[in-house]
C-alpha cells in the first residue's frame, strides 16, 4: 500500500513532522533529526507508540520506527566501552605473536641445544600450541558467547590469565598446554568483541572509528610487542641470563586483570541487542540509558521498542545451528559471503609476509644483493606499517562504502604483491621492503579493518563468526606447513608473491559481482541482504523443509534491498 506521508502533531507544543516513505514499502521511519528541541523529541517518542498502532491498524504500513542512530549518544562511555573490548581483542595478537620474540631466549634457559632443527622445532611446537588453541577456539565461540557475550568476556579472560602464568614454570610441557588453553580463549574472544560492538554502538558510530577498533587493538599490540623485541639481548650469555622476556610474554597478563574488573563492576550489562533478544528487558533499558545518556526515559523507551521491533523481524533466521545457516535458503547467501571474505583476507598475504619476513629478505640478500639493513630489522618496518594501517583505517571506514573497501584494497593489494614479486627477481631489497610495507598499510586500512565489521553486520547466526576466525585459522596453519616447501621449491619467493597477485584479482572479481553493500542499511535489513544471493542461485542454499510464503517474502526483500545497494 502506498503511504504519501504521515503527520504527526502534538497539542501541546505544536511540533509536527511530515514522515514521508517510498511508494510501495512497508516501513515508516521518522527522523529526530527534524526536531531541535529536547521537547519536540520526547513528543516524536511519545505519539510513535500510537502512531504505530494505528498505521498498522489501517494496513497502512507493517512497522514504524524512530531512527536510533539519530539519538544523541554519550561520546566518552562508548569510548570506554570500546577500549574495554580492546583489551580482549588484542589477546589474539599476544597469542600468535609472542613466542617467536622470546624464543632465542628460551632456547637456552630451557635447554634445547644448539642444532637449528632442535631449535625450529621446539619454537614450532610452542607457537603452534596457541594456534592450534584459536582455531578450535573460535569454532566454539559461538556456542561461548550465546550464553552471554559479557559473560564470555570475563570467564576467557580469568582462564587465559592463568593459563598464561604457565609461562614462568620453566616447563616446556605445562608451557605448552598453558599455550594451548591461552589461544583458545583468544579465539572465544575474538568472536565475542566484535558482536559486542555490533550489538550496543549505534550504526551511526560504527564508521567513526568504533567499527576498526578491533584491527587497531590487535596491530597496536602486534607493534608493541616488536618494539619490546628491540631490547632483547644479542649475545648467548645474555639471552641465557635475561629474565627480560618475563615482560613480553606476561604483557598481557595485567591486560586481563583489568578487562575482568571492568566487566565485573563497570560495564555490567550485556549488549542491547543480545538483552533483547534474551528477553532481559531491565538489562538493556539500563545500557540504553548509559549509551545515550543524554536523551531522557522517553526516548529510552522508544529506542528500546525500535530494536525491540526490528530485532523480532529478523528472529526467525538467527536461531538454529551453524549448518542450518549455511543451508537455509534465508540464511545461506549472507553466511557463505562470511565465509569467503575470510578466505579472502587470509590469502592476502599478510600473514605470509608476517611469519616468514626475514627469511623473504635473507633470500634476497643471499642472492648477492645489497642493503643498508638486516633482515631482522625490515621486520621492525613491517611492524609499523601494520600500525599505520589500522590508525589510517579509521579515516578509510569513514570515507569509503563497504564494497569500495573490499575491491580497490584487492585492487591495491594485487599490484602491491605483483611488484613485489618482481624486485625480489630483480634483488632490489629496499624496493622489495617498499612495497612489501605499502601492501601492509593497504591490507590494514581495508580488509583487516573491515572484515569483522562487514561479518558481523551480516551474519546472522553466533557461530558464523566463529567459524570465519576458525576458516581463517586453518589456512593460516597450512601457509605455515607449505610455505618454506614452496618458497625453496620450483616456485621460488618471487613466484609465490605473483601467485597471492592473482588471487587478489580473484577476490576483486568476486566481490564486484557478488558482494552487497551493507553502509546505510538498517541492522534487519544487513541480515536479509545477501539473500538475494541465494535467490538466484549464486551461493548454496538449503530448501528442504522451508515455509514458501515466509521465504518468498524474505528473499523479495532481499532483491528489492539488494537493487538498491549494489
Amino acid at each position: 500500500m502506498t503511504t504519501d506521508g504521515v503527520f504527526l502533531s502534538d497539542d501541546k507544543d505544536g511540533s509536527q513532522a511530515t514522515l514521508g516513505t517510498d511508494e510501495d514499502v512497508d516501513v515508516v521511519s521518522f527522523d529526530p533529526k527534524q526536531f531541535k528541541h529536547s521537547a519536540e523529541k520526547r513528543s516524536l517518542a511519545t505519539h510513535e507508540p500510537r502512531l504505530r498502532n494505528v498505521l498498522t491498524q489501517q494496513g497502512a504500513v507493517s512497522q514504524i520506527s524512530v531512527r536510533q542512530s539519530e539519538y544523541e549518544s554519550s561520546t566518552l562511555f562508548l569510548v570506554c566501552y570500546a577500549l574495554t573490548l580492546a583489551l580482549s581483542s588484542m589477546q589474539y595478537t599476544c597469542a600468535t605473536c609472542e613466542v617467536g620474540t622470546v624464543a632465542a631466549a628460551l632456547q637456552y634457559q630451557l635447554g634445547w641445544g644448539r642444532a637449528k632443527a632442535d631449535v625450529d622445532f621446539y619454537t614450532s611446537v610452542l607457537a603452534t600450541s596457541s594456534i592450534v588453541g584459536i582455531t578450535f577456539g573460535s569454532l566454539a565461540g559461538g556456542q561461548f558467547i550465546a550464553h552471554g557475550r559479557r559473560w564470555t568476556c570475563m570467564v576467557c579472560n580469568t582462564v587465559g590469565l592463568l593459563a598464561s602464568l604457565t609461562m614462568f614454570t620453566y616447563n616446556y610441557k605445562v608451557m605448552c598446554a598453558g599455550r594451548l588453553v591461552f589461544g583458545f580463549t583468544s579465539g572465544v574472544l575474538l568472536c565475542a568483541t566484535p558482536a559486542m560492538i555490533d550489538e550496543t554502538i549505534p550504526a551511526s558510530l560504527v564508521d567513526k572509528g568504533f567499527g576498526a577498533s578491533t584491527s587497531i587493538a590487535m596491530c597496536c599490540f602486534q607493534f608493541l610487542l616488536l618494539l619490546m623485541a628491540i631490547g632483547m639481548p644479542d649475545s648467548a650469555e645474555g639471552l641465557a641470563t635475561t629474565h627480560y622476556w618475563f615482560l613480553i610474554m606476561g604483557l598481557h597478563i595485567p591486560f586481563q586483570a583489568l578487562s575482568v574488573l571492568l566487566f565485573a563492576f563497570v560495564f555490567t550489562e550485556e549488549p542491547i541487542d543480545f538483552s533483547i533478544k534474551s528477553g532481559d528487558k531491565e538489562a538493556a533499558m539500563k545500557l540504553i540509558s548509559r549509551v545515550y545518556a543524554r536523551e531522557d526515559v522517553t526516548a529510552h523507551r522508544a529506542i528500546y521498542d525500535q530494536q525491540a521491533q526490528i530485532l523480532s523481524k529478523s528472529s526467525n533466521e538467527n536461531g538454529g545451528s551453524v549448518l542450518g545457516a549455511l543451508t537455509d535458503e534465508r540464511t545461506s547467501g549472507s553466511s557463505w559471503m562470511c565465509i569467503a571474505v575470510a578466505i579472502f583476507n587470509n590469502l592476502g598475504g599478510v600473514g605470509i609476509v608476517n611469519i616468514f619476513a626475514t627469511q623473504i629478505f635473507d633470500t634476497v640478500l643471499s642472492r648477492g644483493a645489497s642493503s643498508k639493513l638486516s633482515a631482522k630489522q625490515d621486520t621492525y618496518f613491517i611492524g609499523g606499517a601494520a600500525f599505520v594501517g589500522a590508525i589510517l583505517s579509521y579515516y578509510s571506514i569513514a570515507i569509503f562504502s563497504r564494497r569500495t573497501i573490499f575491491i580497490g584494497g584487492h585492487f591495491f593489494m594485487a599490484a602491491l604483491l605483483t611488484l613485489t614479486g618482481y624486485f625480489i627477481r630483480i634483488n632490489e631489497v629496499e624496493l622489495v621492503l617498499l612495497t612489501i610495507c605499502s601492501h601492509i598499510i593497504v591490507y590494514q586500512a581495508t580488509q583487516g579493518a573491515v572484515m569483522f565489521i562487514y561479518i558481523a553486520e551480516i551474519a546472522n547466526h553466533d557461530g558464523i563468526l566463529g567459524l570465519c576466525v576458525f576458516v581463517q585459522m586453518v589456512f593460516a596453519t597450512l601457509q605455515s606447513m607449505t610455505t618454506t616447501a614452496l618458497m625453496n621449491g620450483a616456485l621460488g619467493v618471487d613466484g609465490l608473491f605473483f601467485v597471492l597477485g592473482v588471487v587478489q584479482v580473484v577476490a576483486l572479481v568476486c566481490f564486484s559481482v557478488f558482494m552487497k553493500e551493507t553502509q546505510g542499511l538498517k541492522p534487519a535489513e544487513k541480515k536479509r541482504l545477501a539473500a538475494v544471493l541465494a535467490a538466484r542461485g549464486v551461493l548454496p542454499a538449503g530448501t528442504a523443509g522451508q515455509k514458501k510464503g515466509g521465504d518468498e517474502r524474505e528473499l523479495r526483500e532481499g532483491e528489492e534491498i539488494g537493487r538498491a545497494h549494489v
